[in-house]
């Protein structure tokens, strides 16, 4: 997308955003919005402040690509760009280092920028339905990260860096090909929820063994033939969900990625 094009689509969005804002205040009912914008006149060649931008929803809108000038939002902590056809993110996506919650579900992406590495702050990540044919290294750089969502991606193998997320409460390789688990993800001490459906594992690893918060698990029976022994060693358990069918659910439709500040 060149500059001058994003731009004017910021400049959309925010005027759009503003409206909701307006006839909210005025309707005196948050959530009930009823625009009209007659009333205030979209002028979209306005002076932008991108620091001073925090959200942003660009959904659904068939974005094919990021101009650089994404950086520019340096103050952005939720950022939404999901619903679009996006084949790569720009490098500059690596200056948003406020940025908190990442949501890129349903797009085409195949890999993620190494700068992507810089964002110490993000804590929900999704990237579910895209097209990475291998699980990106670079997330497992992301050690504040809690929530993180791959679903329907084509990986088969999931690397030992995993270990590293130490604050992954809520972790999602649903409908990804993957045929075993490292036996890193026993470090993932904190994971409370793990959904592991429509993926053709044959065995879970010991090391699950060490998820004393996990509650609930949802997993193909596939060639397992038998309730996983290692359940049995999981204190906080309650939940374990035998899948046959596939379900496209974005993370941002889970009630805890609206508790991430």
């Amino acid at each position: 997308m060149k500059d001058k094009k994003f731009r004017e689509l910021i400049n959309q969005v925010l005027h759009e955003q503003e409206e909701r804002s307006r006839m909210a205040e005025i309707l005196g009912k948050k959530g009930f919005y009823s625009v009209n914008n007659d009333d205030v006149p979209f002028n979209p060649n306005r002076e932008i402040n991108y620091r001073n931008i925090t959200e942003l929803n660009l959904s659904g809108r068939e974005i094919e690509s990021l101009s650089s000038e994404i950086g520019l939002l340096t103050g952005i902590r939720e950022l939404d760009i999901s619903d679009n056809i996006i084949r790569s993110l720009p490098r500059e996506m690596g200056w948003l280092t406020e940025l908190r919650k990442f949501a890129i579900y349903e797009n085409d992406l195949t890999d993620l920028p190494l700068e992507i590495a810089n964002l110490k702050k993000l804590k929900a990540l999704d990237l579910g339905e895209n097209l990475l044919r291998a699980f990106p290294s670079v997330i497992c750089e992301l050690e504040s990260l809690e929530m993180l969502h791959m679903s329907g991606n084509t990986f088969s193998k999931v690397p030992e860096d995993i270990g590293c997320l130490k604050n992954l409460h809520y972790l999602n390789l649903c409908r990804c090909g993957i045929t075993e688990l490292p036996t890193e993800i026993g470090a993932l001490t904190k994971l409370v929820t793990l959904d592991l459906s429509g993926n053709p594992i044959a065995r879970l690893p010991d090391e699950m063994s060490k998820l004393k918060y996990l509650r609930s698990l949802r997993l193909d029976w596939g060639g397992m033939g038998e309730f996983p022994e290692v359940l049995h060693h999981l204190p906080n358990f309650e939940n374990f969900y035998i899948s046959h069918k596939r379900v496209k659910k974005p993370m941002l439709d889970d009630p805890t990625w609206h508790y991430i500040r």
